[in-house]
């Protein structure tokens, strides 16, 4: 099939166009989400002589900052997020994530977006 040169120009320009190239920051859709881990992990102290009670850790982005439950610790301090990699401080130390849609892998545990309500207080096993 024999195209004329002027519909060869015309397809080019339409795929290379910026908008064609580009795929969305997952980042993006960061600030005021909720994660909780996908998993029951070790919570805090229990009663003597019992393990720790499962539950599900969990990760807030609100106002330029994080806030990261974790067994019975909590951190908190500002994050920056580019390209789905998410970088964060505490005066516990440095953190990092990558977020790829609705999950984020954050210091080696998978966490999945949660609403909002769902998040804060921990998900223990038995409820």
């Amino acid at each position: 099939m024999r195209r004329s040169l002027p519909a060869l120009l015309v397809t080019a320009a339409c795929a290379s166009t910026p908008e064609a190239a580009a795929t969305p920051d997952p980042c993006d859709t960061l600030e005021g989400a909720s994660f909780a881990s996908a998993e029951f992990l070790p919570g805090g102290l229990s009663e003597p002589g019992r393990p720790p009670i499962p539950m599900r850790w969990t990760i807030e982005f609100r106002d330029g900052a994080f806030a990261w439950i974790y067994t019975d610790i909590a951190e908190s301090g500002p994050y920056t997020c580019k390209d789905g990699v998410v970088q964060a401080s505490s005066p516990a130390g440095d953190r990092e994530g990558k977020l790829e849609g609705d999950e984020l892998l954050w210091q080696g545990k998978r966490y999945v977006r949660v609403a909002p309500a769902e998040a804060p207080g921990h998900q223990h096993e038995h409820e």
